[in-house]
C-alpha cells in the first residue's frame, strides 16, 4: 500500500511529486508531524527548534541540521544481515551519509551487521533490537531507543557521536565502544536515557552532559569498561556523573582488595548496607585467629599500618568502615558475593590523586600460625574509572621521590578466609603490570618511623582496551605455578640488567604467605632467608640455578606448571629438579609437572636449572672468502644439530654442547640451524651476509669458424652489475650480455669474460676461438684421428685437432727434398710451428698415431 503526503507549496515547486511517493514504512519529510508504519515523529525544516516537544510516539527526529530533507530507511532484513544490501532495507537502498536516518526494528529475520564506516543523521533503535558494528558510525543527530528495554550494539566498531551541533540521546541503549567528537558542543542525556558501556567510552572532544540520565561502565567476568578522557589529543569532558561498576569474580562470599573509582564515593555507596562499628578496629579471637573474630566486625574493612599491636595478630591493623567518605586512592577490603556486580556512582576521579598517611611504625609480628608480620605496607588503589599502568616513568617517581620499594602485593581470594598474593613490580623496571579499575594492592614504606604519601597521575592511565585485575608478561621472566586442590599460588624468578643476586629494592619483591589452607610458592636468594615473589638476577651465566620452595599446606596431589616459557631465547633449556625424588625434568618438553606433596615434606623441595641460550657468530663474505658461523653452547645442554640451506639441502650435522662448538665456512645466503635436546626442537634462521663471490660462465655458439663467420658470445652468470669482453685481439665490449663478434684474421684467440657482481665481486672466465682461412687444406679419415684441419699462415703450419677422438699423436714435417726439418708430439687440440727457413716452399705434413699415418702436402708463405 502506497500513501501520498501534502507537503508545503515551497518544497512541491522545487522537486517533483514522484519524489514523495512513499510506502507504509518509509517516507521523505520535511517538515511537521506525520505517522506512518506505527512511528509519530516529529521534524522540522532548515534549523532544529529548541527544546522540540517528544511525540506520543516517544521520538524526536531532526534533520533539519543537514538539509531540508533526510531519507528515512527501516531495516528489513529479509535477505541478509548486510548493511550494504539494498533488499534489507525499506525502501530498497542503502543509508549512508549526513542526510539518511534509520530504524533498526526488533524481530527482522536477520539482525543487521556494518563492516565499513558509514555516516548517518538520526538513529532509532527499538527495544530489544541488535546492531552488530565492525566499524565506526558516525552519528551527526539524534540517537535514541524507543520502547523501555534497550537495543545493543555489538562488534569491534564504535559509534562516534560527532553532530557538528552536538548530539541528543534517548532511551536505553547498550554500546560495546562509545566516542565523542563534537568539537566546542555537548552530547545531551535527555531525561531518563539510560546509556551502558561494554567495552569503552572515549571523550575525545566536546563534553558529555549526563544531568537529565545516566551513564554506566559496565563490568563482567571478562570485561570492565573504561573511561578515557586522558589519551594524546583528548579534550572531551564529562559534565554530570557516571556508575562504574564491577564484577566480583571467584566463589562464596570472600574478600577482595578494592578501590573507589568516584571522587569521594561513600562506604554504603560501595557496600549498601555495610555493617559493624565505623572506624573501629576488629577484634580478633581469644587464641589470635587470621580467620574469625568474636568481636567487632562487618563487610567494609580498612588497612591501618599503626594499629594496636595489643593483640600480636595480623588482624588487629584491620578497620571496620560502615559509614562516611572512602579516602581517594586507599584501598579496602570487601567481602562480596562472587557473580555479584557492585558499582558506586558520582564525580570519576582524573587528575593527580595523593594518598596521604601511609606509615611504617617500626613494628613485627608473629601469628599462632607462624606467619610473619611487620610493619610499612600500606593498602592503596587505583583511583580511576580506568586501567592503571604502574610500569611507567611517572611511576618511577614512587621509588626514586616518593621513597617506596618497587613492589607491590596483589590479593587474589580463593575462598572466605583463604587466599594468595601475588608481588608486582612498579617503574621502568617492572614486569608490565596493568591494574583494572578498582583494583586494590598494598605499597611498602621501608623507611621505618616515616610518614609518606603516594600520588597517582594520569601519565600512569592506560587506554587498555581488556583490562584485567593484573597481567604480566616481561622478557627472560619464568612463572612457576602451584596448583593443588585448596588452591593455587606462583613464583616469578627473572633475568635482567643492572640486578644481582642479593635482593634488589627496585628488582625484587617479598612473598607473602598465602592464607588458610592455600599453597605458598616462593624462591630463595643464596645466603638471604626471605621468601622471595619476584627474584631477579643478572644473567643465566651468572645464576644457573635458582632454590624454589613450596608450602603445600595439605597433603595431596599438585601440580607445578611454568608459564612465559616463550620470554626467554627458544635455545635456553631449562630443567626442575625434583630433590626429594632425585629426578630432572625438562619443562621445555613438557611444562607441567605433577606430583605429590605432604606437610611433611622440606620447603627447599625444588632447584630450576637454566642453560644458557646458544650463541651464533658469524662472520661475514667477502669476495674471496666465504663467511664463518660460529656456534657455542655453555651449560648443560647438549645439543644435535643441522644446517641446511635455502635449497634444504644438508649441509652440516653433529653434537652441540660445552665440549662442540661449530665452526663452519660457508658462503652467503640464509641457512637453516635445527637443534634438538631431550625431544625438544628448536630452529633458527642464519643469515651469512657480505660480499657474495661471482662466476663467469661463457657460452658460445661455435670453438671453431673461418674468417667473417659470426659467433654468438653469451654470458650465463645471474645478477650482475657490470660486464666485459676481451675477444684476443685488442677489441673490448661492454655491457652486453650476448654479443656476436667476426675474425678476419685466421689464428688461435683468446676470448676473456668479466663480470661484477652487485656486491663489487668481480670474476673471469676464457675460452678459445680457433679462425682457420676461408678455404683450408683439410684431411677427412675414417681412422681413428677423425677430422683434422691444416692450413698455413705465412711460414707457420697450423693443426687443429678439436674434432679427433685421441689428441695424442706424433707431428712430423718434411721439406721439399723429403728432409725431416721437425718432428713432435702433441697433446692438444690446437698445433701450431713456425718453418720460417721454408718460405715459399711445399712442405709435407704427416701425422702418425698408434693406428694411423695420414699425410697433408702444404705450400707455406713468406
Amino acid at each position: 500500500m502506497r500513501k501520498l503526503f501534502t507537503l508545503a507549496i515551497l518544497l512541491f515547486a522545487l522537486r517533483s511529486a514522484a519524489q514523495y511517493e512513499f510506502t507504509k514504512t518509509a517516507f521523505t519529510i520535511g517538515g511537521g508531524t506525520d505517522t506512518m508504519g506505527g512511528y509519530t515523529i516529529s521534524y522540522t525544516l532548515g534549523k532544529e527548534l529548541a527544546d522540540t516537544t517528544t511525540t506520543t510516539g516517544g521520538y524526536e527526529f531532526t534533520p533539519g541540521y543537514h538539509a531540508p530533507l533526510d531519507t528515512l530507511f527501516i531495516w528489513n532484513g529479509i535477505t541478509s544481515s548486510d548493511w550494504f544490501m539494498p533488499t534489507n532495507w525499506t525502501p530498497n537502498g542503502i543509508p549512508n551519509g549526513i542526510n539518511t536516518d534509520v530504524i533498526i526494528p526488533n524481530g527482522t529475520p536477520n539482525s543487521a551487521v556494518c563492516s565499513t564506516p558509514i555516516t548517518i543523521n538520526d538513529v532509532l533503535l527499538e527495544n530489544g533490537s541488535l546492531l552488530t558494528l565492525n566499524a565506526d558510525v558516525n552519528v551527526t543527530g539524534v540517537w535514541s531507543s524507543r520502547g523501555t528495554g534497550t537495543g545493543t550494539v555489538k562488534g569491534t566498531g564504535t559509534v562516534v557521536l560527532s553532530g557538528p551541533f552536538g548530539n541528543k540521546v534517548y532511551g536505553a541503549s547498550r554500546f560495546y565502544k562509545l566516542t565523542v567528537n563534537t568539537g566546542t558542543d555537548s552530547v545531551r542525556f535527555q531525561p531518563a536515557a539510560d546509556v551502558a558501556v561494554v567495552k569503552q567510552m572515549n571523550l575525545q572532544s566536546g563534553a558529555v552532559r549526563t544531568n537529565s540520565g545516566t551513564l554506566t561502565l559496565l563490568s563482567s567476568d571478562t570485561l570492565t569498561a573504561y573511561l578515557n578522557d586522558f589519551s594524546a589529543g583528548y579534550t572531551g569532558s564529562l559534565v554530570g556523573s557516571l556508575t562504574a561498576q564491577r564484577y566480583a569474580t571467584g566463589s562464596g562470599n570472600i574478600q577482595h582488595f578494592v578501590s573507589s573509582p568516584i571522587s569521594n564515593a561513600l562506604v554504603q555507596d560501595i557496600y549498601p548496607g555495610a555493617t559493624g562499628a565505623n572506624n573501629v578496629y576488629v577484634t580478633p579471637l581469644p587464641n589470635c585467629s587470621e580467620h574469625g573474630s568474636s568481636g567487632n566486625y562487618g563487610q567494609v574493612f580498612e588497612w591501618d599500618d599503626s594499629g594496636p599491636l595489643t593483640y600480636g595478630c595480623f588482624m588487629g591493623n584491620w578497620k571496620v568502615r560502615s559509614s562516611g567518605t572512602l579516602q581517594n586512592g586507599e584501598g579496602y577490603s570487601i567481602y562480596m558475593n562472587a557473580g555479584d556486580v557492585y558499582d558506586v556512582k558520582g564525580i570519576p576521579n582524573t587528575g593527580v590523586v595523593s594518598v596521604s598517611n601511609l606509615t611504617n611504625t617500626n613494628w613485627s609480628s608473629v601469628s599462632l600460625e607462624g606467619d610473619m608480620y611487620e610493619s610499612g605496607w600500606n593498602l592503596v588503589g587505583n583511583p580511576y574509572p580506568s586501567a592503571l599502568d604502574l610500569n611507567t616513568a611517572a611511576s618511577d617517581v614512587h621509588m626514586l621521590t616518593e621513597g617506596f620499594d618497587a613492589q607491590i602485593q596483589i590479593y587474589h581470594p580463593s575462598g572466605a578466609y583463604s587466599g594468595t598474593f601475588d608481588p608486582e613490580l612498579m617503574g621502568t623496571a617492572g614486569t608490565q603490570a596493568q591494574l583494572a579499575p578498582f583494583q586494590g594492592f598494598y605499597v611498602f614504606n621501608p623507611d621505618l618511623n616515616t610518614t609518606k604519601s603516594f600520588a597517582f597521575s594520569q601519565a600512569e592511565r592506560s587506554a587498555d582496551d581488556n583490562p584485567v585485575f593484573y597481567k604480566t608478561n616481561a622478557p627472560n621472566l619464568l612463572q612457576l605455578v602451584a596448583e593443588g586442590s585448596q588452591g593455587r599460588d606462583r613464583t616469578r624468578i627473572r633475568f635482567m640488567p643492572n640486578a644481582t643476586e642479593a635482593f634488589d629494592k627496585l628488582a625484587d619483591a617479598t612473598k607473602f604467605k598465602s592464607q588458610q589452607g592455600a599453597p605458598t610458592l616462593y624462591s630463595q636468594i643464596p645466603n638471604d632467608a626471605r621468601w622471595v615473589g619476584i627474584n631477579s638476577f643478572q644473567s643465566i651465566e651468572e645464576t644457573p640455578l635458582v632454590d624454589v620452595c613450596l608450602l603445600p599446606e595439605r597433603n595431596g596431589a599438585f601440580t607445578l606448571t611454568a608459564e612465559n616459557l616463550n620470554s626467554f631465547d627458544p635455545t635456553v633449556s631449562i630443567l626442575l629438579e625434583d630433590k626429594k625424588w632425585h629426578q630432572f625434568y625438562d619443562l621445555r618438553v613438557n611444562p607441567v609437572y605433577a606430583f605429590a606433596a605432604d606437610t611433611t615434606d622440606l620447603p627447599n623441595r625444588f632447584t630450576v636449572h637454566f642453560s644458557p641460550a646458544v650463541q651464533l657468530a658469524i662472520t661475514d663474505a667477502t669476495c674471496t672468502a666465504n663467511g664463518l658461523l660460529q656456534v657455542l653452547q655453555n651449560g648443560f645442554a647438549q645439543w644435535n644439530y643441522s644446517l641446511a640451506d635455502a635449497q634444504n639441502t644438508l649441509v652440516a650435522s653433529g653434537v652441540l654442547d660445552s665440549a662442540h662448538a661449530v665452526n663452519l665456512s660457508l658462503p652467503g645466503g640464509v641457512y637453516t640451524l635445527t637443534l634438538e635436546f631431550n625431544g625438544y626442537v628448536v630452529a633458527k634462521n642464519v643469515m651469512i651476509n657480505g660480499s657474495s663471490a661471482s662466476s663467469a660462465v661463457i657460452s658460445n655458439s661455435s670453438s671453431v669458424v673461418t674468417t667473417d663467420e659470426n659467433i654468438l658470445f653469451s654470458c650465463a652468470t645471474p645478477n650482475i652489475s657490470g660486464i666485459v669482453w676481451n675477444f684476443g685481439n685488442g677489441d673490448v665490449l661492454n655491457g652486453v650480455i650476448s654479443p656476436t663478434y667476426s675474425y678476419s684474421t685466421p689464428g688461435v684467440y683468446t676470448v676473456t669474460l668479466t663480470v661484477t657482481n652487485e656486491d663489487g665481486c668481480s670474476a673471469t672466465s676464457s675460452t678459445a676461438i680457433t679462425v682457420t682461412p676461408g678455404v683450408v687444406n683439410s684431411v677427412s679419415s675414417t681412422n681413428t684421428l677423425g677430422p683434422v684441419l691444416i692450413w698455413s699462415s705465412g711460414t707457420t703450419v697450423n693443426i687443429h685437432f678439436s674434432q679427433v677422438k685421441s689428441a695424442v699423436q706424433q707431428v712430423s714435417i718434411y721439406n721439399a727434398l723429403g728432409q725431416l726439418v721437425s718432428e713432435e708430439y702433441n697433446s692438444k687440440s690446437f698445433y701450431s710451428k713456425s718453418l720460417v727457413a721454408l718460405a715459399k716452399q711445399f712442405v709435407t705434413i704427416v701425422l702418425t698415431d698408434d693406428n694411423t699415418r695420414t699425410t697433408q702436402k702444404l705450400l707455406l708463405g713468406d
